[in-house]
This record gives C-alpha cells, sequence and structure tokens, in this order.
C-alpha cells in the first residue's frame, strides 16, 4: 500500500545536515552537569549495545551517524567555570544525557587502554584532558550527587580513588554499561582498533544541538521529551517542575 510523504510530515526531522555537530563542538571550552531534577543513568545493557553497534558499522560503511540531539541550558547560577588560566561554559543537559553519559563511558575506555600502550600514551592523555577532566575539574558532574560523582569518577572514569562502597540502580546501570563496553572491545574483531574507533567517534558521529534559553521551558521538554526514552516516575516529573519553575 503507498503512502504520500505528506502522512509521515507528523514526525519530527533530523536537524538539516548544516547544523548537525561533531563530537568535538561539544568538548570546546564547555563543561556539564546533570541537573538534579533528572533521572540518573538508566540505560540497560541493549541501549548501550546499540550505539557500540552504530558505531562500529559507521567505520565499516564509511559513513557519518546522527546519533540523536542534545538539549541544553546554560547554567543558572554558574554559567562558567573557571579552570587555571581557562574558563569554559557551563550547562545543564536537559535531555540526552543518557546517550551523552555513555559517549563519555566509550571515550574514557578507549582512552583508559590506549594509555597502556607506549605508542599512543601521549595523545591518550591529551585526550584525557579534552573528554574527562581539565585539570581538578571534571567535564561531566552529576549536581548534587556526591555519591553518584564519586562512583563515576573511581569506578567507571577509573581517574580518582575509590572511597566507599555506596550503590543504588543508577550507579549500578554506570558499572554494567562499563563492562557492556569493556567486552565490547575485548572481541578480536575490534580489540585492535581502538584509534580507530575514537578517531570515528570524533569524526563520524553527528549530533543535533538544541538550546534552551528560557529554562520555564525545560519542565515541559523535560516530560515530553523523555516519554521517547525510559519511562519517568511521577516523582521525578515533579522533581522537575517543582525545580525549575519556581517563582522568583
Amino acid at each position: 500500500l503507498w503512502l504520500p510523504a505528506t502522512v509521515f510530515s507528523v514526525k519530527q526531522p533530523a536537524p538539516h545536515p548544516m547544523d548537525l555537530k561533531t563530537l568535538a563542538h561539544f568538548f570546546n571550552q564547555r563543561m556539564y552537569s546533570i541537573p538534579n531534577y533528572q533521572r540518573g543513568y538508566s540505560w540497560q545493557e541493549e541501549n548501550v549495545k546499540a550505539l557500540l553497534d552504530d558505531l562500529a558499522n559507521a567505520i565499516q560503511l564509511d559513513n557519518s551517524h546522527f546519533t540523536g540531539t542534545i538539549t541544553l541550558n546554560r547554567h543558572p547560577t554558574v554559567p562558567e567555570v573557571r579552570v587555571g588560566l581557562s574558563s569554559y561554559q557551563h550547562y545543564h543537559l536537559v535531555d540526552g544525557q543518557q546517550r551523552f553519559t555513555t559517549i563519555i563511558l566509550i571515550v574514557a575506555h578507549l582512552i583508559r587502554e590506549l594509555k597502556k600502550l607506549a605508542e599512543w600514551k601521549q595523545e591518550a592523555t591529551e585526550k584525557e584532558g579534552t573528554y574527562l577532566k581539565k585539570k581538578d575539574q571534571y567535564v561531566l558532574a552529576y549536581e548534587g550527587d556526591v555519591a553518584a560523582n564519586q562512583h563515576l569518577r573511581a569506578r567507571i572514569l577509573e581517574l580518582e580513588a575509590a572511597t566507599g562502597q555506596e550503590s543504588n540502580i543508577y550507579t549500578r546501570n554506570l558499572t554494567k554499561a562499563k563492562e557492556v563496553i569493556a567486552k565490547f572491545f575485548n572481541q578480536p574483531l575490534y580489540c585492535d582498533k581502538l584509534p580507530e574507533f575514537l578517531g570515528a567517534m570524533e569524526s563520524r558521529l553527528r549530533f543535533g544541538e538544541y538550546l534552551v534559553e528560557n529554562s520555564a521551558q525545560i519542565g515541559v521538554l523535560f516530560e515530553t521529551m523523555n516519554n521517547r526514552g525510559v519511562a519517568l516516575s511521577t516523582l521525578e516529573i515533579v522533581k522537575s517542575n517543582n525545580q525549575v519553575i519556581r517563582p522568583r
């Protein structure tokens, strides 16, 4: 049965190719916080594996890959972060944080493994400063969640010593994602292609970017856009609305 193209016009189109951003765009003088009205890390094994497979397919087919849209809001109280002599724009991750976090986990694994190889150690260390940690400041942080930050930094990124065993469903999801990524790159087909994968993440992944300038929009966006992914609990939606749509 043939249907006219207009039938599908209700679907939100992908951003025009001229508007798509590479990974480098998001790590150019920027830092990110996951606001405390957001859920923690919720992606499951199949979500992580699908992203890894998409990356492998992009390499095999010599194509770029549209990886989704990242929705950001300039941090309302700390719009800039100073690290040493440099200043970084500071953003809240409003939507796309599951994908964005997973990308950081993949990059972290690749950097960690490449640092073990003498020929790649220096460049991998430089990449670590771009994507993970600038001096004593981490590029990605959970706002107001000490336990999540400690788990991410020590047990997932392995960039500082672990100090506790506290665990919840979100930290367990992070640990599982790390294991899925390690298993993927331990496959004989991919274990000797780590530099190629890191290069592909930088050159082949394409993202839409949506900047929310009015904080009053965030509560609506948060509820609506997350309905495309893992369903939010009522409590999470209430937290979102109370956090960002409040009288001044």
